[in-house]
């Protein structure tokens, strides 16, 4: 384990949800070793509170409805431990969305990669949903900008340009933003014209 990867897990919260046996008190032995907060959770029960950074649960038919979130929505870094030369369902296991998966027995390192990928994977979605929800917002802002620019230029006979200089001019007036003060302008016409 590297020093930077051990300090990172050293700040973590990790609960487990593994059947007690030798394999997960190795596993959560060499968490315990980076200084993690590490708690073990058994029996897997319907809709398990998970309030950690990181999940690491075996796996099970049916793990997807026990998770507390809907699969694809995770609000930890999941990590699925496979049983030792068991059969498990392929479509089950995507249909869970996990980040990242470790096959039992695990070694050390086999538990610090899959721990490493999940964790990084789980980051890497949890930006991109920041950026999706960015990208989301600035285009409602520019329908709203567009809307209250038309609603000026009928009310006023004035063309685009002029019409988008009023609503920044009376934005920095009233020292709000662009997007919020054509909001405004919009609810409030839409609330003048309801029927």
């Amino acid at each position: 384990m590297t020093h930077s990867f051990e300090q990172r897990l050293s700040r973590l919260s990790i609960v487990v949800f593994c059947e007690p046996g030798p394999g997960t008190a190795e596993i959560i032995r060499h968490l315990q070793r980076s200084r993690a907060t590490v708690r073990n959770n058994w029996p897997l029960q319907e809709g398990m509170a998970a309030d950690a950074d990181l999940v690491i649960c075996d796996y099970a038919a049916g793990l997807a409805k026990r998770l507390p979130w809907p699969p694809g929505e995770a609000e930890a870094a999941l990590l699925v431990v496979l049983p030792a030369g068991a059969q498990y369902d392929l479509a089950e296991l995507q249909g869970i969305c996990a980040d990242a998966v470790l096959h039992r027995p695990a070694s050390a390192q086999t538990i610090d990669t899959a721990v490493m990928l999940a964790l990084d994977h789980a980051s890497y979605v949890k930006r991109l949903k920041a950026r999706i929800a960015r990208m989301e917002e600035n285009l409602r802002a520019v329908r709203s900008i567009e809307r209250a620019k038309q609603l000026l230029m009928s009310l006023h006979k004035i063309n685009d340009a002029r019409a988008f200089q009023m609503l920044r001019d009376l934005a920095m007036q009233k020292r709000v933003t662009v997007a919020s003060l054509a909001d405004g302008l919009v609810d409030s016409v839409d609330l003048l014209t309801y029927k």
